[in-house]
């Protein structure tokens, strides 16, 4: 995996404060998957890090991007992990409740 995208992964599991690890560097992918097919927004859903899922939004990252290896949405993800905030944020802004995944 990128350098940088996994330093932003770490950063959305260990709750940093991704303002702060933006002014290190310039956000580059958002849209970025690492190894598993995850995206930095599909992995924030799946831990429930709202903060880091309306940060990543705000920035771009496609609501409707899928994982690469079920499918997966991360309004998908967040519903599978009950991560209500996550799945409201997902949800004001836009993401389809009609995608379905591969498996």
């Amino acid at each position: 995996m990128d350098g940088e995208l996994q330093a932003l992964m770490e950063a959305i599991e260990q709750r940093a404060s991704l303002d702060s690890w933006q002014q290190q560097r310039e956000l580059f992918g958002t849209r970025s998957q690492n190894e598993k097919g995850d995206t930095p927004l599909t992995w924030a859903a799946r831990l429930g890090n709202a903060e880091a899922v309306a940060w990543l939004i705000g920035r771009g990252a496609g609501v409707d991007s899928s994982t690469t290896t079920t499918g997966a949405t991360p309004l998908l993800i967040a519903c599978g992990h009950s991560n209500v905030e996550c799945v409201r944020l997902l949800l004001g802004a836009g993401a389809s409740v009609d995608l379905a995944t591969t498996d």
